[in-house]
């Protein structure tokens, strides 16, 4: 299912930049992790994160990863339907 935008605007590194639509999807396997600091990140296990130097799939990283002064404390795979959404289109980058 593709939800179109032509309204809204997504925060990224080089500013706020217009998208063309949201992708929602199911997904049945997911990664969650948490950090020292209390955050935590979920999401698909290919999902690309930027580690500071390069992109790396989340299902990549491991307990002691650093990412942007964050320690990861814990790693865990979740294994449920749920709902996933990619943002479509950014303009100027991914």
């Amino acid at each position: 299912m593709v939800i179109n935008n032509s309204e809204y605007e997504v925060l990224t590194s080089c500013g706020w930049k217009s998208f063309s639509g949201i992708k929602k999807s199911i997904t049945n396997t997911s990664i969650l992790l948490e950090f020292d600091d209390g955050n935590h990140i979920e999401s698909t296990l290919d999902h690309l994160i930027f580690n500071g130097t390069t992109f790396k799939e989340s299902v990549n990283f491991i307990e002691n990863d650093i990412l942007e002064d964050r320690r990861i404390i814990k790693k865990k795979i979740i294994n449920k339907d749920q709902y996933v959404y990619d943002l479509i289109n950014v303009e100027d980058t991914n």
